[in-house]
């Protein structure tokens, strides 16, 4: 998801009388009387959102709630803010793949049992946010990629990579057209194909991650950067292309399909096109690219005090029933919560493929030692795509850098 840059804060404060009628049993007696701090890494508008509908928390139960716009990607500030005793109680709108840190140094509280219905969630999204089997956070949303093909130069969108090879090849045989281009240097992409074919990034046994057993040199991630190569060594893109070039091309009507996510749907709208998405086709071995899987998530400080953290998640449950169709309206999220994708689908059918692509999706490691990944990977990347390294010696040298870097953590 794409960030904007400004700031905003607001402070909500609600009537000191209980609203009998619209305030259900539960949120009565969750509410203590007392003050919420959010903070929200989400967009300007979508803050926006959460702010109106904190208000109307606030004014059914009786407290305070002050919803802070935080922007940019500087996460580590909670970490700070909570060990000096100034930071919020709840945090509503972050990836889950930067809880890994605050879990470590004892700052995530454990969702109390019964709090949300983890039928409800996709497996996927509640194991990203979990750790070793124990809730940690609520999921908000679906985040993970598919592909965009433009209708006018492919009319079937191909259900295999085999398939989706030789039509790029024809489009690109075709003056100022092009097939088929993605960001492949990125790790976050190009991680679908090398999951696919067997590769991984830590072990997983029932949810807990094993640093120390790193999959990205395996036969199977040998693989998946022989067949990333070969987009390259095919003709179907430069090895330097970029997402802003693949965007920009896909949007000027000129590119016939591109790996995306949901953020870049109301680009491709703006820009008029005749668009279809649908999820990553089959890879030759017959399995479907795990593509990442992320979520925004909403934790609760364990820092606060018990009373607060109470009052915490009843706002932040409050949050997650009430803002769907308003973070739908504004950034194109898919609601984790099942019992709002219908109205997510209704809103924007366009979402489907996403939801589907899910199934396959992998989340991604939430603990500490990722953030040791993301630069080898590309470092890899980058080598196969250029030719500088054969498949199998990037791999080899990721997992290397990799394992440095997670020695540098400890």
């Amino acid at each position: 998801m794409k960030w904007q840059s400004g700031a905003a804060a607001v402070l909500l404060t609600g009537s000191l009388t209980m609203g009998t009628a619209a305030v259900s049993a539960a949120q009565a007696s969750a509410a203590t009387h007392g003050k919420v701090v959010v903070w929200s890494y989400l967009t300007k508008p979508e803050v926006k959102v959460l702010q109106h509908e904190a208000a109307l928390w606030a004014k059914k139960t009786g407290n305070q709630a002050q919803v802070i716009y935080e922007p940019g990607t500087n996460f580590q500030q909670f970490a700070t803010a909570a060990h000096s005793g100034q930071g919020p109680n709840l945090v509503f709108g972050i990836p889950d793949d930067n809880l890994g840190t605050f879990h470590a140094a004892g700052l995530l509280a454990r969702v109390p049992s019964g709090e949300i219905k983890t039928s409800q969630y996709p497996h996927s999204a509640l194991s990203a946010t979990q750790y070793d089997g124990k809730q940690y956070a609520i999921p908000l949303d679906l985040e993970t990629y598919a592909l965009f093909y433009n209708k006018k130069l492919v009319p079937k969108p191909p259900a295999t990579f085999t398939q989706l090879i030789a039509d790029a090849k024809k489009l690109n045989a075709q003056p100022g057209r092009y097939g088929f281009e993605y960001d492949i240097n990125n790790f976050y992409f190009s991680y679908a194909f090398i999951s696919g074919f067997g590769g991984y990034v830590f072990q997983n046994k029932k949810g807990h991650l094993n640093p120390n057993n790193v999959g990205l040199d395996n036969q199977g991630a040998i693989r998946g950067l022989a067949f990333i190569r070969s987009f390259v060594t095919d003709g179907l893109m430069p090895s330097d292309i970029t997402g802003n070039i693949a965007v920009s091309n896909f949007s000027a009507g000129k590119l016939g399909m591109i790996i995306d996510g949901p953020w870049d749907i109301s680009t491709y709208q703006k820009a008029h096109l005749h668009f279809g998405i649908e999820p990553l086709p089959t890879l030759p071995n017959g399995h479907h690219p795990g593509s990442f899987f992320g979520t925004q998530s909403a934790f609760v400080s364990a820092v606060a005090a018990p009373g607060q953290q109470k009052l915490a998640w009843s706002l932040a449950k409050y949050l997650v029933a009430h803002t769907t169709v308003g973070l739908l309206r504004t950034g194109n999220r898919i609601p984790a919560l099942a019992s709002a994708q219908p109205q997510a689908i209704k809103e924007n059918p366009y979402l489907t493929p996403f939801i589907k692509q899910s199934k396959w999706a992998q989340p991604m490691p939430n603990i500490a030692q990722m953030s040791a990944v993301w630069t080898p990977g590309a470092n890899a990347l980058t080598e196969v795509t250029k030719g500088a390294e054969t498949p199998r010696k990037a791999a080899v040298n990721m997992v290397k850098e990799i394992k440095a870097g997670i020695a540098q953590l400890q």
